[in-house]
This record gives structure tokens, sequence and C-alpha cells, in this order.
């Protein structure tokens, strides 16, 4: 339970970061925006956790000779791919949506927590949205590019990391609030 209140959090805090970069992006700032998804750093401390997160959840999956490498492929694979994968901060951030999207619409749904089918939809399309960007990261580059562009387009974008960033708020204070039953 601590774990799927600290990934809520987590996420929110995540969200949170993408919607004022979304808010505030300008064509002034339309290159740092780009660098930002290629950025090596902030694609590992997004990627390391998530990856960690995930063992568990590939357990029941793996074949019987995999599981004892879990947990150390999820540890190094990360750090490797600071030096060998292109846009690591956008596929980062496509895994932790993923990832966080899945745990808190189980943790929902498994304590109980009212509203849990609101949380599930939201979580579900940031889980499309995280495959779509994780499988081609430059379209997060063309996002920001697009917000910058147009305002219409910047609000929108901008509005639904707020949506984002608020369901996993309520998530994570919910399920410490209905935890207990």
């Amino acid at each position: 339970m601590i774990l799927s209140i600290l990934e809520a959090w987590l996420s929110a805090a995540v969200y949170a970061v993408v919607a004022v970069m979304l808010v505030k992006t300008g064509s002034g700032n339309v290159p740092q925006r780009e660098k930002w998804c290629r950025n090596r750093w902030i694609g590992l401390a997004l990627t390391l956790p998530a990856a960690l997160y995930c063992v568990p959840l590939a357990y029941p999956v793996s074949p019987a000779f995999l599981t004892p490498w879990l947990w150390p492929l999820a540890a190094v694979l990360p750090f490797l791919c600071l030096y060998l994968i292109d846009y690591y901060a956008a596929r980062g951030l496509a895994l932790w949506m993923i990832a966080a999207g899945y745990g808190m619409i189980h943790s929902t749904f498994d304590c109980h927590v009212p509203g849990a089918g609101v949380v599930a939809v939201v979580q579900w399309l940031a889980g499309i949205a995280g495959i779509w960007i994780s499988a081609k990261p430059c379209l997060l580059r063309d996002c920001f590019r697009k917000a910058a562009e147009n305002v219409k387009i910047r609000y929108i974008l901008s509005i639904a990391a707020v949506v984002l960033s608020l369901t996993a708020l309520y998530s994570g204070i919910m399920v410490i609030v209905c935890g207990g039953r």
C-alpha cells in the first residue's frame, strides 16, 4: 500500500511538472523543451523507479529461467540506456505513464476507492498516451512545438496533464483514506 501511495504522489508531481512546462512553452523556449525530451539524466530518474516497480508485475508472466535476472536487469538496464537510447526522457516519461497508470488502477479498485472508475479511465488514457510516446518519442517534442505555436493546443495539453496530476493525487490520498477497509 505504501508503494501505491508513493507512486501516486510521485506521478502527481511528474505530471504537474509536465503541465507547468507545457503551459510555459513559447516560441522562445522550444529548444529547451526539445533538449528536455532527450535529457539522459531525467530519463534515468524516470526510468529506474518505473523499471524497478515493474519487476513484481513481471514475475507471473516471465519464464522460469528469467525470474532470477529480473531485479538485476531492472537495476542495470536503465543505466546502460543512458548512452544507447535517444529521447531517453520522453521514453522514461512514457514508461512512467504506463507503469503508474497500471498501479493506480489496481490500487484504487483494490482499496475500493470512490470514483475508481473515473481514475481508471483517466489512467487508461495516460497508459495509451505512454504507449503512443514510447512508440515514437519524438512526438513529445512535437507536442511542445505545437504548444508553442497554438495557445489552444497549449492549454488543452496542460489541462490534460493537470487532470492526470489531480487524479494521481486523489488516488494517493484515497488509498490512504480507504485502504483500511
